[in-house]
């Protein structure tokens, strides 16, 4: 659902049947599942690329022998 559905709803949802209403929670249940479901991907993909990231990164010090700046903070 665009935001612009979002803001209608928001303004004019006092005024709907309940028919309308009904109709209105059951797009708003699969927008937010779809988008949960999105996120959740995301988030374990930015997951897993950090940790391959973390384990190149420390192997690149380790054969360059060079230091962190960040740790020295």
């Amino acid at each position: 659902m665009k935001e612009k559905n979002l803001e209608q709803i928001l303004t004019t949802y006092k005024n709907k049947s309940n028919k309308d209403l009904a109709n209105i929670l059951v797009t708003l249940e699969v927008d937010f599942n779809n988008i949960k479901k999105i996120v959740l991907e995301v988030s374990d993909t930015l997951e897993e690329v950090e940790t391959v990231y973390d384990l190149v990164y420390a192997e690149l010090q380790h054969r360059m022998k060079f230091e962190d700046k960040k740790d020295e903070s």
